[in-house]
């Protein structure tokens, strides 16, 4: 099976519905192509670090930030800690979004 550890494409949409702008202009944001942005949303292209520190840069977004907001609870096989993360996740991402919105 192959499972996401993170979704890097749902915390990215989430940031751009956040920010209220269009696919286009999110693209420009980030640093990169809207073609590598649709890549990264429509067939789930990989992104090496180098790559996602530089589009949290652009953002203003610090990298480890970044990571809570695509932390995938579903990759975690402990049952208590997935219902924990699961439960967290959407406090963890309201604090990402007051510091860094």
């Amino acid at each position: 099976m192959n499972t996401k550890k993170l979704n890097i494409a749902e915390a990215l949409e989430s940031i751009r519905l956040e920010r209220g702008v269009n696919k286009k202009e999110f693209s420009r944001q980030c640093g990169i192509s809207n073609t590598y942005y649709s890549d990264i949303l429509n067939r789930g292209t990989s992104l090496n670090v180098e790559t996602l520190n530089k589009i949290c840069e652009s953002l203003e977004i610090p990298l480890d930030v970044f990571f809570f907001k695509a932390l995938n609870e579903d990759t975690i096989k402990d049952p208590t800690k997935k219902k924990l993360i699961k439960e967290i996740r959407p406090l963890m991402n309201e604090i990402a979004d007051l510091l860094y919105n």
